[in-house]
Formats: structure tokens, C-alpha cells, sequence
């Protein structure tokens, strides 16, 4: 871990629409966006010194929609986190953004503001599909989002797609990359669509009304979009990440090494190294609780070895460095170095799985697929 590497994560919890598939936490309730803010403001003057600094190396703008917040309130933010905290002069940060929030106006306020990386929630290149995905944008706005967002001066751009979905042809995932490519975007993050239990989309797959896409088909199609990505020159560094050299998440990133981050506004989680704190994930109450001057808006667990373990078994074999068993002997001990060798047997005659390269244990592209089950392996 890089005790020079810090973050802050900026929770902004409303969307003017709930995407069916989506299980973040957020609201459509913007009439809360002022108080929303104002509470904001609070938390980050109340947690400026949980870190044992006040520098900051990157800042995320994470959602819900960022981009629905006005320039004022936007301008507001920026104040405060400059007054608390040094930003780096090299500092990434990064702004949420979805497709039919760009203009020409917006895009020049974000610069303007200090905001260098864009992430961009396009989904993809396919109406039908954006369509079934419940998102208010159509593939024509994802280009003319992405064109605005060039000519203002924007090089720094992550898009999303998704993939792993029942009822579309596998040329939809390949025109969706196949237009980020040639658009230039240094970064493309691609999740398979994930049904979970409390979304519109989980309560519908209870109920036999939304099939799911066979195993085969979803790694069928996991490495279609690893090997069109690869053969384009995008380093796939973390299990659903691709960049161009030099354009990884630094933010990102950072959580998958041990970065000492704040985070701030509902359901956000913060990590000292030695606590984990995580707030909680109701707008209202946060800012009830927050106007009230309690602290029940917030909860923290003291992180034991084991717990910081786990952790790492889970951060590091997400990302293409692996796992280091000189620093689990280094920081944990020999038990947990014993621990992993002897889990490690296990996957001896599984090549297509898992690299033991000297040092490093590395997922493949079929490990990364089935990465739940390995980390649990590993894990005590």
C-alpha cells in the first residue's frame, strides 16, 4: 500500500429515473438535491481529519447522477473540498456523468471546475437495448455526449458498456466497442448484466418473467469483449476494466491497493486502513441525522487482520498485478502464508483458472469470469 495514495468519494444519490438493473443506492427525490448539499458541506468539514492527511491524490464523483446537481451546487462542492483539503496538481478527478446531461454549457463548467477524467454511463450502441435497460438516452446522444465532450477538451474519458444480455445478438456488444474504439476513448469499463434481489429486474427474474443469459453465453461473451479490447491495444487491468497505457482509474485503483480514502454523502464508505466506516444509505435520514448533529447517519468496524486479509485476497486477485505472497508473509504471517499455499494446490492442474508465477497469483481471463468462487477459496 501507497500511504501517499489518498481519495475522496462524493456519494450524489439522485437519478430522475431508477434504472431496472441498477442496485446502487439512489432516489429520485431531487427535491432534496439544496439539503442534500448542505448536509454534504458538514460531513466533509466533520470527516477532514479521519485521514493523517490532508492531501488528496484523487477525487470520484460516484452516483446516482452527479450530473443532475446545478452549477451553483457543483461550484459549492469544489469550495469546500479546496478549503479542506490540498488536491494534488496531478490529482485525477472524476465526474459521473449519463449521456443526456451534456451540453455544451456543462461540459465547459466541468472543466472549468477542475474536473479532468469523465465517466460516462453509455451502456450501449443499440436503442433496443438501451431501450430494455430503461435508460433515458439513445445511441445517437451516447456519440453526440462523447463529440461534445472532445471538442470542450476532454482526453481523459472512461465509457461503460453492458454486455451479458438475454434476447440480443452478440454483434450489439461488438458495434458498442467497435464505436468507443473508434471514438478514441482511452478507458472502457464492461459489466455483464447483473440481476439483483431488490431491483425491477431481480423481482421480475423471481417471478419467471425475465430470463438470464446461460453460462457459456455470458463467458461466450466475456471473452468476446476481452479479446476485441486486447486486440485494440487496451490494457485489461481489473476484472471488468480496460485502458490505454496510462489512462487506468488512479481512483479506482486505489481501492484495489489499500488507498486510505473519505467518503461522503449517503451509503458512502470511507477506509483508514485499520477501520472501514460506511454511512448510512437513506437521503433523508442522512440529512436529518447530519442537521441534528448526531452521528447516526454513520457506522465503523474496527478491521482485524483477518478482516484486512480477506481484503486483500479480494482487491488483489480483481486486477491483472495478482496476489503477492511475499507481502502476505510480509504483513500477515506465516499463517496466512500457509493458508494460501495450501489453497493454492487446489488450482495446480487448473492453468485456465489461475497463473502461480514466482511470486504472484494471477487470475486468467476465465478465472477473472469465475472470480467469486476462487476469492472465496482464498479467503479466511
Amino acid at each position: 500500500m501507497n500511504s501517499s495514495v489518498t481519495g475522496l468519494y462524493i456519494h450524489v444519490p439522485f437519478c430522475k429515473s431508477k434504472c431496472p438493473y441498477c442496485d446502487f443506492y439512489s432516489t429520485v427525490k431531487i427535491e432534496y438535491t439544496n439539503d442534500f448539499v448542505s448536509a454534504l458541506l458538514k460531513e466533509i468539514n466533520l470527516k477532514r481529519n479521519l485521514l493523517d492527511t490532508n492531501k488528496l491524490t484523487s477525487v470520484y464523483f460516484g452516483g446516482g447522477t452527479p450530473s443532475i446537481l446545478s452549477d451553483k451546487q457543483l461550484a459549492t462542492i469544489f469550495d469546500t473540498v479546496n478549503k479542506h483539503f490540498t488536491i494534488s496538481v496531478d490529482a485525477e478527478i472524476t465526474f459521473e456523468i449519463n449521456p443526456e446531461n451534456v451540453t455544451k454549457g456543462n461540459v465547459k463548467l466541468w472543466k472549468s471546475l477542475g474536473i479532468n477524467r469523465i465517466s460516462i454511463g453509455t451502456q450501449s450502441f443499440d436503442d433496443n437495448i438501451l431501450k430494455f435497460l430503461g435508460r433515458k438516452h439513445s445511441a445517437a446522444k451516447n456519440i453526440e455526449a462523447l463529440n461534445l465532450l472532445t471538442e470542450v477538451g476532454f482526453t481523459n474519458i472512461s465509457a461503460d458498456i453492458i454486455y451479458g444480455i438475454q434476447g440480443f445478438d452478440i454483434q450489439t456488444i461488438e458495434k458498442s466497442l467497435e464505436t468507443l474504439i473508434n471514438h478514441g476513448i482511452k478507458h472502457i469499463s464492461a459489466y455483464h448484466l447483473s440481476i439483483e434481489p431488490n431491483t425491477v429486474f431481480g423481482i421480475l427474474h423471481k417471478k419467471n418473467k425475465l430470463e438470464t443469459l446461460r453460462d457459456d453465453d455470458s463467458l461466450t461473451q466475456y471473452l468476446l469483449v476481452c479479446n476485441i479490447l486486447k486486440s485494440n491495444e487496451y490494457n485489461h487491468y481489473e476484472i471488468s476494466n480496460f485502458s490505454k497505457k496510462g489512462f487506468e482509474s488512479k481512483h479506482n485503483s486505489g481501492y484495489w491497493f489499500g488507498m486510505k480514502y473519505i467518503g461522503v454523502g449517503p451509503s458512502a464508505h470511507s477506509y483508514t486502513v485499520d477501520k472501514r466506516l460506511w454511512n448510512i444509505a437513506n437521503v433523508y435520514k442522512y440529512i436529518k441525522s447530519i442537521n441534528n448533529g448526531d452521528n447516526d447517519f454513520s457506522e465503523e468496524e474496527t478491521l482485524t487482520t483477518k478482516d484486512k486479509f480477506n481484503d486483500y485476497v479480494i482487491t488483489s486477485l480483481r486486477t491483472s498485478e495478482g496476489m503477492s505472497l511475499n507481502h502476505i508473509k510480509n504483513f500477515f504471517g506465516n499463517q496466512y502464508h500457509e493458508h494460501v499455499l495450501k489453497k493454492l494446490k487446489k488450482y495446480k492442474d487448473l492453468p485456465e483458472l489461475l497463473i502461480f508465477d514466482k511470486d504472484k497469483i494471477i487470475l486468467t481471463e476465465r478465472g477473472m469470469f469465475v472470480s467469486d468462487g476462487i476469492m472465496a477459496d482464498f479467503m479466511i
